[in-house]
């Protein structure tokens, strides 16, 4: 449910290796490859990609994992495998605090995004009551728990802060429990799956804080 991402990562790679071939920068004396193996954001199933890149001889670095749950397990493989990892999308601040030198990220971290937005809720979208949801992955609870700490400290009216299941369909019970706070705005720590039905069925039920 989480694939569409999992394409953008692998096609922006494949659009750096064919310019860096056309090019011929890289390697000296060699031609780049991709092998691409799908996670399904499931950090066991993580580990399992991690111990099949690592047992390829010919794979010199990974790009990934998207999810920061997936990324922490499979990091301490390629540590112990010296195989460079970076990743595009993993923001768990955690991750780094691991010490490994095989791992790298170009993206900015939940301790980064979180006071960053909630900043950005009271100071341009004017938010003064706010419920904050998150799904309970280390990306979306460690991103909502960073954006409640800033929103606590720009004295903001935080009504309460739920977690939801990925994979789950219906959030109206929740939803319908939140819009007795007469909340201004929502935050969701969490994937596009889950966000676009809360949206979805906030709207249904004419529930018309900001998201």
């Amino acid at each position: 449910d989480q694939a569409q991402l999992g394409r953008d990562t692998c096609r922006g790679v494949r659009l750096a290796v064919e310019q860096a071939n056309e090019k011929g920068i890289g390697v000296p004396g060699y031609r780049l490859q991709i092998a691409a193996l799908d996670d399904q954001h499931n950090p066991a199933q993580a580990v399992n990609v991690a111990k099949k890149f690592v047992a390829d001889r010919d794979l010199v670095a990974v790009m990934g994992h998207f999810n920061s749950s997936c990324t922490k397990p499979a990091s301490a493989i390629y540590h112990e495998a010296r195989m460079v990892q970076i990743t595009a999308t993993s923001t768990n601040p955690d991750l780094s605090k691991q010490g490994f030198d095989t791992f790298f990220r170009v993206a900015a971290t939940d301790d980064v995004q979180g006071p960053k937005g909630a900043r950005y809720a009271a100071r341009q979208l004017g938010a003064q009551r706010v419920f904050i949801i998150d799904d309970k992955t280390t990306y979306g609870k460690g991103l909502a728990d960073e954006f409640e700490k800033e929103a606590r400290n720009l004295g903001l009216a935080l009504l309460g802060h739920e977690g939801i299941t990925q994979g789950d369909k219906d959030f109206t019970p929740l939803l319908t429990r939140i819009k007795s706070f007469m909340p201004n705005l929502i935050y969701f720590g969490g994937i596009y799956p889950e966000g676009a039905l809360l949206l979805r069925q906030a709207r249904a039920l004419a529930l018309q804080a900001q998201f």
